[in-house]
């Protein structure tokens, strides 16, 4: 999966970071050739208490710039994460060659890591850090 920044205007709605129904988050680390480290992605899945929506925030560190987006999925029938997902990073002005929306959480760790190396061509490697409530 390959990942481009859009001149698209970021869009981020404060609503939809829901911190009493926080589900899980992905952070990509990269390790720098000087062996510091970077965070270029922070994704994190938010769920509403009736289980009928999942919400989906964004934040995208990019040469000392700041982009962020959100998103949101209902429903049932499909995976209303990953469509949170992509519609989060669609607001933060990044455009992926596949479709994430409905595909699962490994789509998500997919796009994580290809903005991440959008983000910090030079890394080394690139580590997911997965965090549960």
């Amino acid at each position: 999966m390959n990942a481009v920044f859009t001149k698209r205007e970021p869009k981020f709605n404060p609503n939809d970071r829901k911190e009493n129904n926080y589900l899980y988050e992905y952070a990509v680390i990269a390790v720098m050739p000087d062996y510091t480290v970077q965070n270029p992605v922070i994704c994190r899945i938010y769920g509403t208490s009736s289980h009928k929506r999942n919400y989906c925030c964004v934040w995208i560190r990019k040469d000392h710039q700041m982009r962020n987006g959100s998103g949101w999925a209902g429903g049932y029938g499909y995976h209303r994460p990953s469509a949170a997902a992509a519609e989060a990073f669609s607001h933060a002005g990044i455009g992926l060659d596949e479709d994430i929306g409905g595909r699962g959480d490994s789509a998500i760790r997919e796009a994580c890591l290809a903005v991440a190396r959008v983000a910090c061509p030079d890394a080394l490697t690139y580590y997911i850090h997965e965090a549960n409530p």
